[in-house]
């Protein structure tokens, strides 16, 4: 008689893991549930086979923990008697997330060290920095209702406005987004070195295929970007503060480029998924919903009123982080202002960093608005034929990422080319192609296309059509392996400028 052997368990896939990850918070962190109750209800009623180890390392890795350490305890507590004495109710946000005060009471008589406990009560003086960092102590506010309100007659595009209201204030109010020691805005929800290097990728494939346009079949444009729709569940789960406009950016710059079918294929997978995972009417379902209508009828005229909205919506919050805020407003600069003309965007660019030095700020947003502030100077400067000032605007970035002066190099190239002195203009641009793989966290893929292209064009303007041919065949080796992938070490982040394609 044959004995069919055992079906051998399939272990969770990290795309199981992302796609339960919701119904894990909700039985472990929410409802309180032992892990191996957990662990039991996702074999039975999901078919997710995984170890107690694995579990304990996947909560570990997305802060789910229950666990509270004894110096926050005793934090927590020594802060709420503070605010008792003072009269004042709490509300404690740890880590992102609300703490149960009676559970910190009960943790603290059940602790078997409840002597060290106590007397920690007694003579600590003030809260680890570490701890502080975490902590937050405040007066609870009304629960804001996160549903988006019902539409009315006032159409898509108010409804879309007042959504990015509630998300943005009830995220905040919600304590689901808060600020870290470095200015950083985080989430809850999600570790900020899955955002770093997820939405890197991101931001990297659609660098590609930007610049494949019109050189690879469609298919392969779609095919390169597929693997960016598998980081989409994560996007809208995890809810980063700077998640919207970022996406909001990349799918402009799609539209820029002929690829707006793209965009809004983005769109309409951005809101499936939302309402999957947070209700038909959660405000981010609402927002992807209302953009897929205005991408599919006209677009163009809600971008700027949309950008200006989230920046106003951070501007307004007693928790502000100019990371986000400027953040914001260089996105808004690419999609909007750079279609003004040079006056305009020198005005708006001179009111922001006007306001970014009133507040000292000193993060990587910054250094790249003084960035886009430095090339619109030299390029009015270009415009107005004032080429000696055009040749040293960009030398203020020395101070502010450009420590290899490879921007001053280009700003100079481009000034003598103006003027006509193209000996001039080879040696800077020469010189400018030797940094190509330099400081590659201010400069991305599309800088060192553009110097290699520009030294190619003036090598044939001084008749060394040989050497041309020479830097064409070494720009066209470094776009292929770009394309197979091999060169992802060359590309930045979102947050890097994308200025190949400028004037």
């Amino acid at each position: 008689m044959s004995i069919t052997p055992p079906t051998r368990k399939q272990w969770a896939t990290a795309e199981d893991w992302e796609r339960l990850k919701p119904l894990i918070k909700e039985l472990y962190k929410d409802e309180l549930k032992p892990l191996k109750e957990v662990i039991s209800i996702l074999e039975k009623e999901h078919n997710f086979h995984a170890t107690a180890r694995m579990y304990k390392s996947k909560l570990s890795e997305w802060g789910l923990s229950k666990y509270i350490r004894a110096t926050e305890a005793v934090a927590i507590i020594k802060a709420m008697e503070a605010r008792q004495a003072a009269g004042k109710s709490s509300q404690i946000v740890l880590r992102g997330e609300k703490v149960d005060l009676d559970r910190i009471k009960n943790y603290i008589r059940r602790n078997r060290n409840r002597g060290r406990l106590e007397r920690m009560l007694v003579h600590e003086k003030g809260v680890p920095e570490d701890v502080e960092r975490e902590l937050v102590c405040r007066t609870p506010s009304p629960s804001p209702d996160m549903r988006a309100p019902t539409p009315g007659d006032t159409g898509p595009a108010e409804d879309l406005l007042r959504s990015i209201a509630v998300y943005i204030d009830g995220s905040l109010a919600a304590g689901h987004w808060f600020l870290h020691g470095d200015d950083i805005m985080r989430s809850s929800k999600g570790a900020p070195e899955w955002y770093n290097t997820h939405f890197k990728d991101f931001w990297n494939r659609l660098d590609m295929a930007m610049q494949l346009v019109g050189k690879v079949k469609r298919l392969d444009l779609v095919k390169l970007l597929e693997p960016a729709f598998g980081l989409m569940v994560p996007v809208v789960h995890q809810s980063f503060p700077r998640a919207l406009p970022f996406l909001l950016s990349s799918f402009e710059m799609l539209y820029d480029r002929g690829l707006g079918d793209l965009a809004i294929m983005f769109a309409r997978h951005l809101a499936g998924l939302s309402e999957v995972i947070w209700g038909h009417r959660h405000p981010y379902t609402r927002i992807w919903q209302q953009l897929t209508i205005i991408y599919e009828e006209d677009h163009a005229e809600m971008t700027e009123r949309l950008f200006l909205a989230l920046l106003n919506e951070f501007r307004r919050q007693r928790v502000r982080s100019e990371w986000v805020e400027i953040g914001i407003y260089n996105d808004y600069f690419d999609c909007v202002m750079e279609k003004r003309n040079l006056e305009t965007q020198l005005m708006s660019l001179s009111g922001e960093v006007a306001r970014m030095n009133s507040r000292r700020a000193k993060t990587k947003p910054a250094s790249l608005l003084m960035l886009r502030y430095a090339v619109v100077v030299k390029d009015l400067a270009l415009q107005q034929k004032r080429y000696a000032d055009a040749a040293v605007a960009m030398d203020c970035l020395l101070d502010h990422g450009d420590w290899d002066g490879a921007f001053g190099l280009q700003a100079r190239a481009e000034a003598a080319m103006a003027a006509e002195d193209y000996e001039a203009a080879e040696r800077f641009y020469r010189e400018a192609t030797e940094h190509v793989d330099m400081n590659t966290e201010f400069k991305d893929e599309m800088w060192a296309n553009r110097m290699l292209t520009e030294l190619e064009s003036v090598l044939i303007r001084n008749g060394k059509v040989c050497e041309a041919d020479s830097v064409a065949q070494a720009r066209l080796e470094r776009l292929a392996m770009l394309e197979s992938g091999i060169g992802q070490k060359h590309f930045k982040s979102k947050s890097a400028p994308v200025l190949g394609d400028k004037r």
